[in-house]
């Protein structure tokens, strides 16, 4: 039997009721039997959510490390060709000066790969520079492509290890790469 508040009697007073399908003693209720599931469904799905988070978290921090590489290499092939050899130049010859394009090189790659955070590990990040220069009509061929070279050319090749915080103990630590290649052309008129 159900217990119904009614409307129609005093305030307080209940009537009873029959109910139409009457419960047996026996049998348990639906919701005695799905106590828990919930609690079993968030242990099973807890740990691989916590797993999807780290990876998506590493997976940030090496896209991050690969644009903060990149920066490096582009402004670092771009200062080392900077450095013409000015005599040459009035005599309308294109040359670079290659000791201090190789050291401008470095030196401004390990600058800016040190203000990429702690992502990245600098002090370990190997910077591969080379600079060619070629006389008029000799051709020289790229290392990495193979694609021919008529202008003096500096490339700047980084190698930077990515600190990824959630897989580190397993230490899966993928190296970064980042190639920027400048050249000094002769201006169109």
């Amino acid at each position: 039997m159900i217990w119904v508040l009614m409307g129609a009697g005093a305030p307080g007073k209940a009537r009873r009721r029959a109910s139409a399908c009457p419960r047996r003693a026996s049998a348990p209720s639906r919701r005695a039997w799905e106590r828990g599931s919930v609690s079993a469904i968030t242990a099973l799905a807890l740990p691989a959510m916590i797993l999807a988070a780290g990876l998506v978290t590493d997976a940030g921090m090496v896209i991050w490390v690969k644009a903060c590489a990149q920066s490096a290499a582009d402004l670092a092939a771009l200062a080392a060709v900077q450095e013409i050899d000015l005599d040459k130049l009035a005599l309308g010859e294109r040359w670079l000066v290659e000791p201090i394009a190789l050291e401008r090189a470095v030196s401004v790659a390990r600058d800016n790969l040190a203000r990429g955070g702690e992502a990245l590990d600098a002090d370990n990040a190997v910077v591969r520079v080379l600079v060619f220069n070629m006389k008029e009509g000799e051709t020289v061929f790229h290392p990495g492509d193979r694609r021919p070279l008529r202008d003096p050319t500096v490339c700047v090749t980084i190698e930077v290890k990515a600190r990824l915080p959630f897989l580190s103990p397993i230490k899966v630590l993928g190296a970064v790469f980042a190639h920027a290649d400048a050249s000094v052309v002769e201006r169109r008129r």
